[in-house]
């Protein structure tokens, strides 16, 4: 089974960062053990990143959109996959409701 590469588009490393820096300003301990875990869980998808559920806005926005869920506040950490490729395209706590294509454009 070969390895998938994995990519995060400028906009979800800006989500990253800004997540990290809202949970700071909060629980300065709490953020780089979460930062650290995002991480490992981002660049684990380089193995079996088909693991992980379909997100629910995969079949509206007619994607093969997948999502990992991170730490209590259920932080969505949202990719899709092309041939080798794993691409992360945004990260957003769950209780902003549903990412809109809007959300995954850009870069």
């Amino acid at each position: 089974m070969a390895d998938f590469r994995v990519l995060i588009t400028d906009r979800a490393s800006a989500q990253l960062h800004e997540i990290v820096e809202w949970i700071e300003q909060r629980a300065p301990e709490t953020a780089q053990r979460w930062f650290k875990k995002t991480l490992t869980e981002i660049t684990s998808l380089s193995i079996m990143p088909r693991r992980h559920s379909l997100a629910r806005e995969s079949i509206q926005l007619k994607m093969e959109l997948r999502e990992i869920l991170v730490g209590k506040r259920k932080w969505r950490v949202l990719y899709t996959i092309r041939d080798q490729d794993v691409i992360v395209m945004c990260i957003r706590i769950g209780a902003l409701g549903p990412v809109t294509a809007e959300d995954l454009s850009g870069d």
